[in-house]
């Protein structure tokens, strides 16, 4: 055992040991002690001064895409769709249904609309407007005498028209689109649309364009007009279209005639309404 005064040493003597080193044993553990007080104090200080001490500033942030963290899988319900209460917009669907709609509700006016004038009507009709507008009378011939349309009619210039002292006028259909081109023809009139352009031409002296009016202005004008001779169907451009088509086919016109004399393409839809021009043009069944 250790035979140190102060108790067992550090070094852990086992053997006795002698007076002459008893003193060199004590101040090896005093040296001991003070060498783990100065670490305990140290320790403490360094403590403290971190304690102490500001914290260190934050890194800034970096822009950039978050990284979603995983969410723990779970089951849940379907999630029944919420129909939004604002009016729906007005897609193509819809502007198809309405003119289709539109359509069924004005089938019936359309028919009596498509319906022929009688000898009487016409006469009664070209009466009225001979006590219309100067231009009345001449626009509403040439729709009734040679099937132009609406379109047609203000498009004539006053070169369209070809006048000489022996014949009646020839009246020129062209068109300045080139995919229309074949929609011209040369059509004949008669003396009484030769004098007709003459009282016209008097009146009014166009320069170029015949009848320099809008397409709203011919429906209101032939409204005008069928309201002074007391007609009671309605009439329109096309009715009198129609009228000269129904008469050229009961004259002997087939179908193929009817395409050139309307300015028609040959296709399936043309071919029938033309068709349909020369079946009423049919006498009645008996």
């Amino acid at each position: 055992m250790c035979s140190c005064p102060a108790g067992p040493c550090s070094r852990g003597c086992t053997a006795p040991a002698a007076a002459a080193t008893r003193h060199a044993h004590l101040q090896h553990n005093a040296a001991a002690v003070t060498t783990a007080v100065d670490t305990a104090t140290i320790a403490i200080a360094v403590a403290v001064a971190a304690a102490a001490a500001p914290p260190p500033p934050l890194a800034p942030l970096r822009r950039g895409r978050r990284v979603a963290r995983p969410r723990p899988l779970q089951r849940r319900e379907p999630r029944q769709r919420r129909v939004p209460q604002r009016a729906p917009r007005r897609g193509r669907r819809q502007r198809a249904v309405r003119v289709s709609r539109l359509h069924d509700e004005r089938a019936r006016p359309q028919a009596r609309r498509r319906a022929r004038l009688g000898h009487v009507q016409r006469a009664r009709l070209l009466a009225a407007a001979a006590e219309d507008e100067p231009w009345s009378l001449p626009a509403i011939w040439l729709m009734l005498r040679l099937g132009l349309t609406r379109s047609e009619v203000l498009a004539l210039r006053r070169d369209h028209v070809e006048r000489s002292d022996s014949d009646p006028p020839v009246v020129f259909v062209f068109y300045d689109d080139v995919t229309k081109r074949g929609k011209e023809r040369k059509l004949a009139t008669d003396t009484d649309f030769a004098a007709i352009y003459k009282n016209y031409l008097a009146a009014k002296e166009p320069t170029d364009t015949l009848f320099p009016h809008v397409p709203p202005a011919v429906n209101g004008m032939v409204e005008r007009v069928r309201s002074t001779a007391g007609i009671t169907k309605d009439v329109s451009p096309q009715t009198l279209r129609h009228t000269f088509a129904v008469d050229k086919a009961r004259a002997g016109a087939d179908e193929a005639q009817l395409l050139i004399l309307l300015g028609l393409a040959n296709d399936p839809r043309n071919r029938d309404s033309v068709a349909r021009y020369v079946k009423l043009a049919s006498p009645p069944l008996a």
